[in-house]
């Protein structure tokens, strides 16, 4: 775990600006426009919707067949990955707009609204295209184990950039439609420079294509892996974020607009996630090669371990401190009905920290097709449960639809792990942090306090920041976070000490 757990550190710093930043920008320059925004946000989702279907998959070969490429003699793997993906996502770009026409036929016969996929559908394609290559590029980036320069660039540069895009449409009172070309622009930009970094890093090479001398290399398992990556891809998508690309056709941008920013914050959560991920991925890919799962339980129990107990410290952090930020924001009306929004979201997504790494250890080894099965299985009843809920219960249906596709989803994947392999994520110590949790939301729920609400945010923020890093650190509840806090007491005794 010591790869992991420095480069996180490092993920966690970089995530800590982006989460500041979208921050300031949920509060003080979103809320000025809410269907500018939902806009905005529905342009990334459809597009993010698009990109498993455009490059069928072709990504998640990146990290899975690295291993064989770099121990059997193979060269020139970017340009085979790149290749491959220009090649497909032509076909499928020109399979979408040939079907487009019958969609628009059949929405038409339900009388469905879908004149926002209309009037961006080159758009989307586009910038769906861009996004894949750049998770290609980030995928090749992982393989070196850097991930900090990558998050950087995508996850903090996009926050940077569309505050300024935001306040570019609004202040010049453009159409908002106009933002796409700033989201477009972007994404060429950060493509550019994911190439230029990987290249400095040594992680792409343009020789000829040399294919490796061995037996795994199987031409049709890559191709099927392929396919059925971008399966997993879609039904992912489907199955847990398929709300703001759907509440738009029952409700307005606008509302969208006010789900996402809530989104957003629950998504706070999600830091330490991302940083485990990218890093753990190709560890896992590498030990399935070698059919070393002693390591893999061990990444698997420690990262939801340590994930869990981070999670839980941001959920209560976000839950008694988003009230005082709601007030402080420029429009508090923006967003309106929050509370039911984020505490169901965050109770899903802290059922997706408790399971960790699990995606990862189905998606490298060889029940990768069980994960889609799986995953088309709850996209199926994600998409049914949207569909039932937001006329019904407007956001609030779409946070249940999510949660309930989260919960259900990683509760098979577990179960599946565990009868095959014999692992699961679960340990003692997790009843630790389930506990603290518990004890310090009952406690603070208590508490009103009367003063301003910048006094009220720092006040409750320190307390339970405090009391739960304390607790978790003198009940040793997580290790690895333990070893993270000593290393910032340590860095503050030597800055003392000068």
């Amino acid at each position: 775990m010591g790869v992991i757990q420095r480069q996180s550190i490092k993920f966690n710093i970089v995530s800590l600006f982006g989460v500041v930043i979208g921050g300031l920008s949920i509060l003080f320059i979103y809320t000025l426009e809410d269907t500018l925004y939902g806009y905005a946000s529905w342009l990334y989702a459809a597009s993010y919707l698009l990109v498993p279907i455009i490059s069928l998959g072709i990504a998640s070969l990146v990290v899975k067949f690295y291993p064989m490429f770099k121990t059997n003699g193979g060269s020139g793997y970017f340009r085979y990955i790149v290749q491959r993906y220009i090649i497909v996502a032509v076909i499928m770009c020109g399979c979408i707009l040939l079907i487009a026409p019958l969609l628009y036929h059949v929405a038409d016969y339900y009388e469905r609204d879908i004149t926002a996929i209309q009037d961006n559908l080159y758009t989307l394609i586009i910038i769906a295209f861009l996004m894949g290559l750049a998770q290609i590029l980030v995928k090749f980036s992982s393989t070196q184990k850097r991930i900090v320069i990558p998050q950087l660039l995508e996850n903090l540069g996009y926050k940077l950039y569309l505050p300024i895009a935001f306040l570019t449409v609004y202040v010049s009172q453009l159409e908002f439609m106009m933002i796409r070309f700033f989201i477009l622009g972007f994404f060429i930009v950060l493509c550019l420079l994911l190439l230029l970094y990987n290249w400095k890093i040594s992680a792409i090479d343009l020789q000829p294509v040399s294919l490796p001398d061995t037996a795994d290399y199987q031409p049709k398992e890559i191709a099927r892996y392929s396919l059925y990556g971008s399966l997993n891809n879609i039904g992912n998508i489907m199955a847990l974020r398929l709300d703001t690309a759907m509440i738009p056709l029952f409700l307005t941008m606008a509302d969208n607009g006010i789900y996402t920013k809530i989104l957003v914050i629950v998504n706070i959560m999600y830091m330490q996630y991302l940083s485990i991920g990218n890093i753990a991925g190709p560890l896992i890919s590498e030990h399935w090669h070698d059919q070393n799962v002693t390591e893999i339980k061990s990444i698997y129990q420690k990262s939801s371990n340590n994930l869990f107990f981070v999670g839980t410290l941001f959920f209560l952090l976000l839950h008694f401190g988003l009230p005082q930020v709601v007030e402080l924001s420029g429009r508090p009306e923006s967003f309106r009905g929050y509370y039911w929004i984020f505490l169901i979201l965050g109770l899903g997504k802290l059922s997706d920290l408790v399971t960790s790494v699990n995606s990862y250890i189905l998606i490298y080894s060889e029940w990768y097709r069980t994960n889609l099965h799986l995953l088309l299985f709850l996209a199926i009843c994600n998409i049914g449960l949207n569909m039932y809920l937001i006329p019904r219960y407007q956001l609030v249906g779409a946070a249940i639809a999510t949660s309930t596709s989260l919960l259900l989803y990683n509760a098979c994947k577990t179960g599946f792990i565990y009868l095959k392999v014999g692992i699961h994520p679960f340990s003692k110590t997790m009843i630790k942090t389930l506990a603290l949790g518990a004890v310090l939301f009952a406690l603070f729920s208590q508490i009103t306090l009367p003063y301003h609400p910048i006094i009220n945010l720092g006040i409750l923020a320190v307390s339970v920041g405090i009391l739960y890093v304390s607790i978790g650190y003198l009940w040793r509840i997580a290790p690895e976070s333990n070893r993270a806090i000593k290393s910032v007491i340590d860095q503050g005794r030597g800055l003392l000490n000068l």
